[in-house]
């Protein structure tokens, strides 16, 4: 008796002209984001088919990420979202003394001798 892999079961299926749930719901996505993608940002894409109550091929809720990765893959240009500016907390390590680079305390100061 032959074991039965995803393999099988997707032969059995394309064999038979029937397609699973996941493909039917890969379609009605694509079908959406076709839709969509001239006049919404990848954000507000990932927005609705999430309040849709549509999952991404993992199982997840979408992201941003997640649209812009099949618009790219449909080869479906889609409108610009301007990276977001990093906040003073998110620009990196301080800068190093040892190299030339004048030490800065948490508020902005400098942080040198006499401060």
């Amino acid at each position: 008796m032959r074991e039965i892999t995803i393999d099988v079961v997707w032969a059995t299926l394309s064999r038979l002209g029937l397609h699973s749930h996941l493909v039917v719901q890969d379609e009605r996505v694509c079908r959406l984001i076709r839709e969509w993608a001239p006049s919404m940002k990848p954000a507000d894409i990932a927005t609705r088919l999430n309040a849709m109550g549509l999952l991404n091929i993992k199982g997840r809720p979408w992201t941003t990420t997640n649209v812009r990765d099949k618009l790219h893959d449909l080869q479906i240009p889609f409108l610009y979202e301007r990276p977001r500016r990093r906040t003073a907390s998110r620009r990196g390590p301080e800068p190093d003394p040892a190299n030339g680079q004048a030490a800065v305390n948490s508020d902005g100061r400098s942080a040198g001798p006499g401060s």
